[in-house]
């Protein structure tokens, strides 16, 4: 089984140009993935709650404290194989960016329950604790993210690994905020465009399981 995850592992990065290497493509892709989660459920604020300028800028900075807390934390973790721990972490995203939509729905169907009963406050705790909850989760996972996908440049002899996972993390967000309303927004709703980018968080945590997998039979081998 191992020899299996060898082999497809080292075909992944074979078909990959060798001028690219391929913790490039994954922190540019695990980038995009994680503002879209972001922007995800500030549109769908936006759409429950009106004053979108209002909730984008709070979810942009729920975001980025979350990152940093993320960052902070990202220690705990240092003991552990940095591909295993960003499977990991890749499988706990996407299971949060595909709820996040129907996390907000709940939180703003709650509101209007208690609302009903002349508890509007408590109503509007529940709604905002649940969507900047979601936000925060997701900016600190991908906190988290960012050490490990260094630590992994570091092994692959990244060239200035830190300062080139840190350049490839913004243009990844940058090209995750491209594409959610100019390709996404116009095509697919919320739900689906949650769903396909856990899919894709899925597929890379796949990937990275792999390379752990190679990574210890090669290790083993030599």
């Amino acid at each position: 089984m191992s020899m299996i995850a060898e082999n497809i592992s080292s075909k992944v990065g074979e078909a990959m140009p060798k001028s690219i290497p391929l913790v490039a493509v994954i922190t540019v892709l695990l980038a995009a993935c994680s503002i879209l989660y972001e922007l995800i459920v500030a549109q769908t604020m936006s759409l429950l709650a009106a004053n979108t300028v209002v909730w984008y800028s709070v979810s942009v900075g729920l975001f980025l404290l979350g990152m940093g807390i993320g960052s902070f934390i990202s220690d705990k973790i240092a003991g552990i194989s940095p591909w295993i721990g960003l499977a990991w972490l890749e499988v706990a995203l996407s299971i949060l960016g595909a709820l996040s939509v129907a996390l907000v729905h709940v939180g703003h169907m709650l509101y209007s329950f208690y609302s009903l009963w002349g508890e509007e406050l408590i109503g509007r705790i529940i709604f905002f604790g649940l969507a900047f909850t979601t936000v925060l989760l997701v900016g600190l996972l991908s906190g988290i993210e960012l050490p490990l996908l260094i630590r992994i440049g570091r092994m692959s002899k990244l060239n200035r690994p830190t300062s080139t996972i840190l350049g490839l993390d913004y243009i990844g967000s940058l090209v995750g905020a491209i594409l959610f309303p100019i390709f996404f927004l116009p095509r697919f709703e919320l739900t689906t465009i949650a769903l396909i980018v856990a899919l894709a968080n899925l597929a890379l945590a796949a990937l990275a399981a792999l390379r752990s997998s190679a990574t210890k039979v090669h290790t083993v081998v030599h």
